[in-house]
C-alpha cells in the first residue's frame, strides 16, 4: 500500500512543517522526487506549501529540484513545475529568485 512506499507523501508533508529548515528542505526534496514518479493532490499541496516557506533554504531546494518535474509541455508535472517556479520568482530572497532565473535560462 501507499504507507509502505519510502516516499509516502503524508510523512514528507509532516516533516515539511518541522522547525528545522534542513528537515523541511529534505522533505521538500522528497516531495519533488515523489511528484516526479506520480502526482497526487497531497503531493501538489505539499509542494505549494514548500514554495511559500518563509525561509530561503526550502524554496531554494525546491527551485533546484524542479528539473525533476520537467517533461512533455502538456504534462501536469511540467505545469506544476511552471506554477511553482512562478511562485518562487517572487520570493523575497534574491538567491531563490536567481536560482529560478538560472533554471529558466537553461530551459531556453
Amino acid at each position: 500500500g501507499r504507507g509502505d512506499h519510502p516516499l509516502y507523501p503524508g510523512s514528507l508533508i509532516a516533516l515539511s512543517t518541522d522547525a528545522d529548515p534542513d528537515v523541511r528542505a529534505a522533505a521538500c526534496a522528497g516531495l519533488v522526487r515523489a511528484a516526479s514518479k506520480s502526482l497526487d493532490p497531497l503531493i501538489e499541496a505539499g509542494l505549494r506549501k514548500c514554495a511559500q516557506d518563509p525561509g530561503r533554504q526550502v524554496p531554494r531546494q525546491l527551485a533546484n529540484s524542479l528539473a525533476l518535474l520537467d517533461g512533455d509541455t502538456a504534462s501536469p508535472k511540467t505545469a506544476l513545475a511552471a506554477e511553482l517556479a512562478a511562485t518562487l520568482a517572487s520570493n523575497p530572497s534574491a538567491l531563490v529568485r536567481q536560482t529560478v532565473a538560472d533554471r529558466a535560462a537553461e530551459q531556453t
